[in-house]
């Protein structure tokens, strides 16, 4: 990967949590911001972006949010491919992951658990240029749902 791959993804993560964010308040929801890594590396290690207050249940759920929609498709990172380890959809202490369309402004939701036991043993084929995604189309997967 390249310092401009790096920049760019970057970028393009930083510019999914802003307006996420911004999004989420403007409709009223209560969260608490861990976006900014050198405050709050803890957090970040355990790959979680916000807490959100649950209003059901009056207790902070954790969301990780990723820019990652393209197509129509979410990516599911499996196996990191700068190391080989597991990915952030295996490793994330998330409740649930909160998906953005940077190019549709949409966002989405889905229950981290529930996606992993979707997952669980189902055949996906790994896709992404080091084969370390699964892809899921974000209209046709009855866990995913449109949050705006």
């Amino acid at each position: 990967m390249t310092k401009f791959e790096t920049t760019d993804s970057y970028k393009k993560g930083r510019a999914g949590e802003v307006n996420v964010i911004e999004q989420l308040i403007e409709r009223g929801i209560q969260l608490r911001d861990y976006t900014d890594y050198q405050e709050h590396k803890y957090k970040q290690k355990k790959g979680f972006d916000v807490e959100v207050l649950n209003t059901k249940t009056s207790e902070w759920d954790r969301a990780d949010i990723k820019t990652n929609i393209r197509n129509g498709f979410t990516f599911l990172e499996v196996i990191k491919h700068s190391t080989g380890d597991l990915g952030w959809f295996y490793t994330s202490k998330a409740d649930s992951i909160l998906t953005y369309d940077l190019d549709n402004n949409h966002c989405y939701i889905y229950d981290l658990n529930a996606m992993r036991n979707y997952v669980k043993g189902k055949n996906f084929k790994l896709c992404g240029k080091n084969k370390d995604l699964f892809a899921l189309p974000v209209n046709k997967n009855y866990l995913i749902q449109q949050l705006f």
